[in-house]
């Protein structure tokens, strides 16, 4: 009699467990940006040699609002 009880109540737990699980994130939760394509990432070519050395691309203040 009392393993029957057990086995009841082990299985309405195991039910309540398994359909308490939501299926989806709740309202209000947003959803997940797209990772960046990495395939298309060049190490060698983080910042163009152009845009590297050009001396006007920032100004004195320019950089020190970066530095700051």
């Amino acid at each position: 009699m009392l393993r029957a009880v057990l086995v009841v109540v082990l299985a309405v737990c195991s039910l309540v467990g398994v359909l308490g699980i939501p299926d989806r994130a709740p309202a209000g939760t947003p959803d997940l940006a797209l990772a960046a394509d990495t395939s298309t990432f060049d190490p060698g070519n983080i910042i163009s040699d152009g845009m590297f050395f050009d001396a006007n691309a920032l100004t004195a203040q320019q950089v020190q609002d970066f530095i700051a």
